[in-house]
C-alpha cells in the first residue's frame, strides 16, 4: 500500500473510531445522569458503569483473536454496524421505559467497543510506515480524548432538553454510528494477519496466555503494565475531581469546563508526543513523562487547596502525561509479531480494564481511611513516580523504527 493510501485510510479510522467515543461516552453519561437521584438511584449510577466495564474484562482477549484470524478492517467495519443497531435498540428501551432493556442496551454498547478497541489498535501498524507510528498514534488518542470531552459534554444538555423525548439521543446516535460505519468502509481491504488462530470464549484463558505471551517477548508486559498503571491513576484522579467541586464550592458547569480542559491538555501532549517523536520511538520519553506527569499530582496534591492551583497543576501535569502514553502504545503496537498484534492488544485493552476497576477500590480504600481527596492526587502522583522508574529499562528501545523493527505488509506493498 502507498504511503498516501495508508494515510488516507488512517484518517478514514480516525473518523469512523471518533463516532464509536462520542456515542459511547453519550450514551454512558446520560444513563448515568439518569440513574441519579435518590440514595438507592446512586446504586444504579454505580450499577450502569459496572454494566458498560464488564464486557471489556468479558470479551477484550476474544476481541483480539477476534482482530487477528479476520481482517482488521473487516472488524472495524462489523462493529460500526453494531454500534448503529445497538443504538437503534437503545431507542426502543427509551421509548418503551424499559429500564431492563436500556441496561441490556448499555452493556452491548461497552460489548461493541470492547471487540473495536484491538482491531483499531491493532490496524494503525498496517495503515501506516512504522517510522509514522508515533505521530499516528498521537493523532489517535488524541482524537479519542475530544471525543469523550464532546459526548460527556453533550449529555447533560441532551437530557436537560429531551426530557419527553429521550428516545431522540439514541436515534441520533444511530445515526451518527451509520456515518461512522461508511468512514470505516473506505478503509484500504486489508488481509488477516493469523487465519488459522483458534478462538475461546473463556475469558480468562487467553488473558492468562496472553500475559505469558507478553512476559516473553522483551519489553512488552512491563509496557502493558506501564499503560495499566496510568488508567489506575486516571481512574482514582476523576473520582477525586469529582468530589473536589463541592469541597471547593465550584458550580457543577465550571467544575465540568475544568474537567474538559484536563482531558484537552491530555489530547495535546499526546499530539506533542508524536511530533517530538517524528521517525523514532521516544521510549525515552516514557520515564521523562512519567516523572514529570508524578510530579505534579504530588504538587496539586500537597499545594493550596484552590480551584486556580489544581488546575494550573494538574493541566500542566496531564500534557506531560501524554508523553508517557504514546510511546508505550507504541510499543506495544511494534513489540509483537505481525500475527500477534491483535492478541497483545486485546491483553493490555483487557490490562486496562482490570486496574481501571482496581481505581475504584483504590477510592474505596482511600475513603475508609478518610484521606482527602486533594491528598489522593498526591499518593497516585507516588504510583506514577513509582511506574515511571519502573519504565526505565524501556529506555534502551529508542531507536529509528524502521530499524528497530522489520518491514511490515504495509510497507512491502
Amino acid at each position: 500500500m502507498e504511503e498516501r493510501s495508508g494515510w488516507r485510510s488512517f484518517a478514514f479510522l480516525v473518523a469512523a473510531q471518533f463516532t464509536t467515543v462520542v456515542n459511547d461516552n453519550v450514551f454512558k453519561q446520560a444513563v448515568l445522569l439518569l440513574a441519579v437521584g435518590s440514595a438507592a438511584e446512586s446504586d444504579r449510577q454505580w450499577l450502569a458503569s459496572l454494566l458498560f466495564a464488564l464486557p471489556f474484562l468479558l470479551f477484550a482477549s476474544i476481541g483480539g483473536d477476534l482482530a487477528d484470524r479476520y481482517s482488521k478492517r473487516r472488524m472495524v467495519v462489523i462493529a460500526k454496524f453494531a454500534d448503529a443497531a445497538i443504538m437503534a435498540l437503545a431507542t426502543l428501551a427509551l421509548a418503551g421505559g424499559d429500564p431492563l432493556f436500556l441496561s441490556a442496551t448499555l452493556f452491548l454498547s461497552g460489548a461493541e467497543s470492547a471487540f473495536l478497541g484491538p482491531a483499531k489498535y491493532g490496524i494503525v501498524p498496517e495503515l501506516v510506515p512504522r517510522r509514522r507510528l508515533p505521530r499516528a498514534n498521537g493523532i489517535l488518542q488524541g482524537s479519542v480524548l475530544v471525543g469523550v470531552i464532546l459526548g460527556t459534554a453533550a449529555a447533560g444538555p441532551a437530557v436537560a432538553n429531551l426530557d419527553t423525548c429521550l428516545w431522540l439521543i439514541p436515534l441520533s446516535l444511530s445515526l451518527f454510528a451509520l456515518l461512522g460505519a461508511a468512514f470505516a468502509l473506505v478503509i484500504h481491504p486489508l488481509p488477516p494477519a493469523d487465519p488459522a488462530r483458534a478462538l475461546t470464549w473463556n475469558p480468562l484463558r487467553p488473558l492468562a496466555a496472553g500475559l505469558r505471551r507478553s512476559a516473553a517477548t522483551t519489553g512488552l508486559l512491563r509496557s502493558m503494565l506501564g499503560c495499566a498503571v496510568f488508567w489506575l491513576a486516571g481512574g482514582v484522579a476523576l473520582l477525586s475531581w469529582n468530589q473536589l467541586g463541592p469541597q471547593l464550592q465550584v458550580r457543577d458547569g465550571l467544575w465540568s469546563v475544568g474537567l474538559a480542559s484536563l482531558s484537552l491538555s491530555l489530547a495535546l501532549g499526546c499530539l506533542a508526543a508524536g511530533r517530538l517523536s517524528r521517525a523514532r520511538l521516544r521510549a525515552d520519553l516514557i520515564p521523562l513523562g512519567g516523572g514529570l506527569f508524578a510530579l505534579a499530582l504530588v504538587a496539586a496534591g500537597l499545594g493550596p487547596a484552590q480551584p486556580s492551583w489544581l488546575l494550573v497543576t494538574l493541566i500542566t501535569g496531564n500534557f506531560f502525561a501524554g508523553l508517557y502514553l504514546i510511546p508505550l502504545q507504541t510499543l506495544i503496537q511494534t513489540l509483537p509479531p505481525e500475527q500477534e498484534r491483535g492478541r497483545a492488544q486485546g491483553t493490555n485493552q483487557m490490562l486496562n480494564w482490570v486496574f481501571i476497576i482496581g481505581a475504584s477500590l483504590l477510592k474505596l480504600a482511600f475513603d475508609a481511611l478518610d484521606v482527602p481527596p486533594q491528598r489522593m492526587f498526591a499518593l497516585i502522583g507516588g504510583i506514577i513516580l513509582a511506574a515511571a522508574l519502573h519504565m526505565r529499562p524501556l529506555s534502551r528501545f529508542t531507536a529509528p523504527l524502521e530499524r528497530s523493527n522489520p518491514p511490515s505488509l504495509t510497507d512491502l506493498l
